[in-house]
């Protein structure tokens, strides 16, 4: 792993920088899990996106993650990214945006393949 996100209790929107690359390589795979999932039309919607020499974040997902009543508590989720290369110096965070107050304990692991020269 290259990086996690968690929020333990009830989740609210929120981000959290999580890993900033030493040396360049590719992004594998997202992991994401809820302890309590979302009931009715509550949502948890996860994103993961870098920034690139002091540029904008930007998602490296094809689309952003939702986790919604259709989930099973403690199963993981995995992600594949869309945009898997870094560099030296790129910046990575994790953002969930939240509706309702049903969902608990949002773990996100980012799993990665570092290539130092």
């Amino acid at each position: 792993p290259i990086g996690f996100a968690q929020v333990d209790g009830t989740v609210s929107t929120g981000e959290a920088r999580i890993f900033s690359a030493y040396a360049g390589g590719s992004l594998l795979q997202v992991n994401i899990s809820l302890d309590t999932v979302n009931t009715s039309s509550d949502t948890v919607v996860v994103d993961l996106q870098k920034s690139t020499s002091g540029g904008a974040y930007a998602t490296v997902l094809s689309s952003t993650y939702t986790m919604n009543s259709s989930k099973t508590a403690r199963t993981v989720y995995t992600v594949a990214p869309n945009s898997t290369s870094f560099v030296a110096g790129d910046i990575f965070k994790v953002v969930w945006t939240v509706s309702g107050t049903s969902a608990a304990d949002l773990l996100v692991v980012v799993f990665g393949d570092i290539n130092p020269s």
